[in-house]
């Protein structure tokens, strides 16, 4: 279904309140391929496939050991893609290659999920294409988009807001963000980008951003070909800590250089595609 009210606002009818856009299609019809929670959607959305699972508890993962825990630090392995393990995924557990699971979830190697397999991101680094996800809590409460010595470490992912409720609850969200069930594409102490220039490239990062560095790079004309946002966890809709009426975001306004058309032609953001998508809750939040 395509929404009677598409209007083309291009170069030559500029109008500083509206976002210049090339064309607007709002449609419906979107389906997911498989069955289950936020853990399954999200890997599914990632590689296209829930299989390859290297190790995980049994509550979450069928037919496949239970993962043990590392001999040292997290170390992600950057273009280099493990072998598919026996098992598939099923059900929530925390990604193996996150520090959040053990400091915030306080959970055991035993109850994370690790995956084998290539995903999206290993594609668009193979064709050099740039790339991120950028999700709300993944950085320490203080930390400046641009400023990565503002990241305190020891304060990743101890983020919160009060929801619609008036309860406190935390950001970041790790069993929500895919790229860190692989080895390949996570970030497991959740380091910042080098700069913002490197944001959607191969740094420390590893693709892997806070939202704060979406939005100041896309300010800085550094927004990568591929984004995936994911808002912090009382914006985002799920039931049982966020509503509805909280999952229009308020993310942070945009500078004047996304509102209009500029001078000097079309902006960066000219040819884009945006598709918003959920989990099996955006049933519960259109009841």
């Amino acid at each position: 279904a395509i929404d009677a009210s598409i209007r083309r606002i291009g170069p030559d009818n500029r109008n500083d309140h509206k976002l210049c856009v090339p064309l607007v299609i709002m449609s419906d019809n979107s389906y997911g391929t498989t069955f289950g929670p936020s853990t399954p959607g999200a890997v599914n959305v990632t590689s296209a496939n829930t299989y390859g699972a290297i190790c995980g508890p049994a509550s979450a993962v069928y037919q496949a050991p239970a993962c043990t825990a590392p001999a040292g630090p997290l170390q992600a392995a950057p273009g280099q893609p493990a072998a598919q393990g026996p098992g598939t995924n099923y059900s929530d557990a925390d990604p193996y290659y996150d520090v959040c699971s053990a400091t915030q979830d306080r959970h055991p190697a035993a109850a994370d999920i690790r995956m084998g397999g290539k995903n999206i991101g290993d594609l668009l680094d193979q064709k050099a294409v740039t790339w991120g996800w950028f999700e709300g809590g993944f950085a320490s409460p203080g930390y400046v988009a641009g400023q990565p010595g503002s990241d305190d470490l020891a304060a990743v992912c101890t983020g919160s807001h009060t929801n619609v409720l008036g309860h406190s609850v935390k950001d970041y969200s790790p069993h929500h963000e895919p790229f860190q069930y692989y080895a390949s594409t996570a970030n497991p102490q959740h380091l910042p980008p080098t700069s913002l220039s490197a944001v959607g490239t191969q740094d420390q990062a590893n693709h892997q951003y806070d939202l704060k560095d979406f939005f100041a790079a896309a300010d800085a004309g550094k927004m990568p070909a591929v984004s995936y946002l994911k808002a912090p966890a009382y914006q985002d809709g799920h039931a049982g800590y966020s509503d509805p009426s909280t999952s229009r975001p308020s993310w942070p306004t945009p500078s004047t250089t996304w509102r209009g058309c500029p001078a000097g032609g079309a902006p960066p953001w000219w040819s884009i595609t945006t598709t918003v998508t959920g989990g099996t809750t955006i049933r519960w939040a259109r009841s």
